[in-house]
Order: C-alpha cells, then sequence, then structure tokens
C-alpha cells in the first residue's frame, strides 16, 4: 500500500498505521491457528508493506518548467517500458576504487554511491568502497551475472564517509504570472520557485477565489520558510479577477513588470494552474487552461515581452497532445500522468525515493538538465561537430563533475517531439551538433 504524503508527521502516522495493521494479520492468522478444526488448512504467513512516499508532484512540475524537453526525459525515466533506476549491491566490489566501478558494467550507466541513508551522484574517484556500499544504476535491462572486468588497483585512496550534498546556487530573478489558485498546490509550487529566487523576485496570482484565503495560506508558507532561517525571496502578489479576462491579463502582466527592479526580465513565464472542484469537467477545465495561455501570450507581445514561456496544467494526456500539435509554443504538463507513473515506481522499488528527492529538490542536490554539446566538444580538434562514443561522452562529462546518462535529439519541426534516448550501448557513435541534439545530465550546476 503506497500512500502520498507532503509531511514528516503523516509519514510516520502512515508508518504507525502499517505497523498496527501487520500485528492485526499476525494476531488474526495465530487465532486461526489455535482453532481445533477436522481438516487442517495449509497455514500461509502474509506480510503487508504500508509505505509512505513524499509528494513531489509539484516539485516534478516546476523541474519540467524549467527546460523544454525536461519533460520528456522524466517521461522516460518514470517509464516502466524504458531505462530505469535501480540500486543493487555488488559484495564482489569491497575494496574497488570509484573511478574502477564506474566502468564496471557495460550495459548500465553507473549514476551514483549509496551508502546506508547517505548517497553522493559524484564520489572521489580514489574512494574505496565497503562491503555495504551499494550502486545507483539508470539501465534497460538487468542481467544478474556480470564478469568482474580486468582492473588495475590504485594506490591513492581514500576510506572515507560520502561527501556532503552539494548546496545549488543557481539563483536568478524571476517574474512569473501564475493564472488560477489551487490552494496548497499553488503554495506549494510559489515554494519551490522561491529557491531559484533572486531578491526582487516577483510572483503575480490572478484569481476569482477570495483574496484572504489566499492571502492566508500564502502567508503560513512563507512563515514556514522563514522558521527554517531561509529568506522567502519572492514577492508573491495577489490579484483578483477571472484569468477568462483579457483586461485583468493585461494588469497581470504589468503588475509583475512594476514589482520587479529593472522592469521585464529574461525569465518571464507564465503558468496556468486550473482551479477545479472534484466533481468538476476537467475537459471544460482544460479547454480554459489553453484560452488563458493564448490570452497569456497576447498581453505578452502587446507589453513588448520577448522569449516568454508558456506553461500549463492540464488534466488530459491527450490534451496536452493536441496543444502541443496545434500551439508547439505552449508546453501542457499533464501533472496527474507523471504523478502516477511516479507513484507506480515508487511502489516498484521504494529504494528509490532518496534518489528521487536528490533529483527534484530544488535547494540542494542535482538536477537533469540537457546541454549544448559544444561543451562536451574538444574545439582544438576541429570546428566541425565532433563524433565520439557514449563512452567518452561519459568521460568528458565526468571532468565537468557531471553524470552524462543519454542524449536528447531536437523536433524536426515545431509539431514534432524530440526523441530521448537514454543509457545507450558504451560504443554508440554520438554526434555532438548543437543544432540537432541536446546532452542529458545529472548535475549539480546549470551551465
Amino acid at each position: 500500500i503506497v500512500c502520498q504524503v507532503s509531511k514528516a508527521s503523516t509519514a510516520q502516522l502512515v508508518k504507525e498505521l502499517g505497523e498496527s495493521m501487520q500485528t492485526w494479520i499476525d494476531d488474526l492468522e495465530a487465532t486461526s491457528l489455535n482453532t481445533e478444526t477436522s481438516t487442517p488448512v495449509p497455514h500461509h504467513h502474509h506480510r503487508i508493506r504500508v509505505q509512505a512516499v513524499k509528494n513531489l508532484s509539484a516539485n516534478l512540475f516546476v523541474q519540467c518548467m524549467r527546460q523544454e524537453g525536461l519533460i520528456n526525459v522524466y517521461r522516460t525515466l518514470l517509464s516502466a517500458k524504458k531505462a530505469n533506476f535501480i540500486i543493487r549491491h555488488f559484495p564482489n566490489l569491497e575494496g574497488w576504487t570509484w573511478k574502477d566501478v564506474r566502468h564496471f558494467i557495460p550495459d548500465a550507466v553507473v549514476c551514483g554511491l549509496v551508502r546506508g541513508s547517505s548517497y553522493d551522484f559524484f564520489p572521489e574517484d580514489n574512494l574505496v568502497l565497503q562491503a555495504n556500499d551499494r550502486l545507483l544504476l539508470l539501465t534497460h535491462r538487468w542481467k544478474y551475472q556480470h564478469k568482474l572486468q580486468n582492473i588495475t588497483k590504485q594506490n591513492d585512496t581514500y576510506v572515507g564517509e560520502l561527501l556532503k550534498r552539494r548546496t545549488k546556487t543557481r539563483r536568478q530573478q524571476l517574474q512569473i504570472v501564475i493564472c488560477g489558485w489551487a490552494g496548497e498546490r499553488t503554495a506549494v509550487i510559489c515554494d519551490i520557485f522561491n529557491q531559484y529566487a533572486e531578491k526582487g523576485s516577483s510572483i503575480v496570482v490572478l484569481s476569482e477565489l477570495p483574496l484572504s484565503d489566499r492571502l492566508a495560506i500564502t502567508r503560513q508558507h512563507q512563515d514556514r520558510v522563514e522558521e527554517k532561517g531561509d529568506d522567502y525571496n519572492l514577492q508573491v502578489i495577489h490579484q483578483t479577477g477571472s484569468p477568462m479576462s483579457f483586461t485583468n491579463m493585461k494588469k497581470a502582466v504589468q503588475a509583475a513588470i512594476k514589482a520587479s527592479p529593472g522592469g521585464i526580465k529574461s525569465s518571464f513565464s507564465f503558468l496556468v494552474v486550473p482551479e477545479i472542484p472534484g466533481s468538476s469537467n476537467t475537459d471544460i477545465v482544460d479547454e480554459q487552461s489553453v484560452f488563458q495561455l493564448l490570452l497569456a501570450e497576447r498581453a505578452s507581445r502587446e507589453a513588448g515581452i520577448k522569449d516568454a514561456g508558456f506553461v500549463g496544467q492540464v488534466y488530459g494526456t491527450q490534451v496536452s497532445k493536441q496543444v502541443h500539435a496545434l500551439y508547439p509554443q505552449f508546453r501542457c504538463l499533464a501533472w496527474g500522468e507523471l504523478n502516477a507513473l511516479f507513484t507506480n515506481q515508487l511502489m516498484e522499488h521504494p529504494e528509490l525515493q532518496i534518489v528521487w528527492d536528490e533529483l527534484l529538490s530544488s535547494g540542494t542536490g542535482e538536477d537533469v538538465y540537457l546541454k549544448i554539446p559544444s561543451l562536451f566538444s574538444n574545439k582544438e580538434i576541429s570546428t566541425e561537430p565532433e563524433t565520439i562514443t557514449f563512452r567518452e561522452l561519459e568521460e568528458r562529462a565526468h571532468l565537468r563533475g557531471e553524470t552524462a546518462i543519454g542524449y536528447y535529439l531536437l523536433k524536426y519541426s515545431i509539431r514534432e517531439a524530440g526523441q530521448v534516448f537514454l543509457c545507450p550501448s558504451p560504443d554508440a557513435k554520438i554526434k555532438l551538433d548543437p543544432k540537432t541534439m541536446r546532452v542529458v545530465v545529472i548535475s549539480p550546476h546549470e551551465t
């Protein structure tokens, strides 16, 4: 049984509930065994696992907003039929260095090291593995038998604890207009954006819902952040009005421009969050979301905003595909689809919770990026796009403190989706052409 939670206290409650259920089942089976019956009944001991899964849907949504194409990468990572993360223990690797281990499994990308409850995507090359260490792998298929490669032990090794997680310092000034208010869900999205925001950043929320309720929820979230000793850099401005009105949309855009020093910034974004009661017609709500994106595009164009981002949450996966075909400048995310894929993967592999906590955490840890291939090219060799193997690409990414996990082919036309290739063969030839592809990496830095 998997239960999504948003608070540590709720997770503890779920854990205690699972223990109580197991005790009840054990007592029931013990009573059944002590009952005298004329016909012996085979006894089967039943176990139940109740797991609390941290709700990371808002984190997943914000991550997919950062770069076009990331939604395709995450969808591939979470799909059961594609390349997946797994954590495996190799007791015969005790005493190996991390440099030796990185290329230990030919049909998998070794992404990190797990030691107890600690983990690191980028251990030092001379770190020595301990008996209980486990490897985080990205692989299409898992073979249980792997021959050990001949290796040369290195002398410059050390035995120590894993490095502490790196703190991200990629803050920038954000200007965001949110159309709609979905209560706690929208407030959590604001909190995540705050972890990327510099002082002077702003979010304007345009909604018809009562202003007092929105202000109260926003204040609660800001207080929680400040109680932890962190700054709330975002100025959250609430405006009352229908996002379906072009007049209101223009006022919201002007409010976002005035709130930030220096006027219009390059990171100007529009986010449509549907306000939907449980019994509402999701088809109508999705149509309204697309209409609001169209209004936002028109309002931004009239305000002189260039290269704005337009992202909307929708409920239907098919709607997301249709919008992409008709309006390629919009990104519509079927957040329920990604959330379901995420929950299903953790239900099958609960140990991956710590991995996804790291990848989807905005304040600390690492992110998945699509990076231009010129960062990994040897420009001294040739001015033409270089062709290298994926193994060579892995090594060049490693020199940058990153882990290459695949590549992304850009869409050939505005109406096509890009293609994601994760965990390719080490010998696969990859052309580092910035016009046609991006390198998919796990990295602690954006550039």
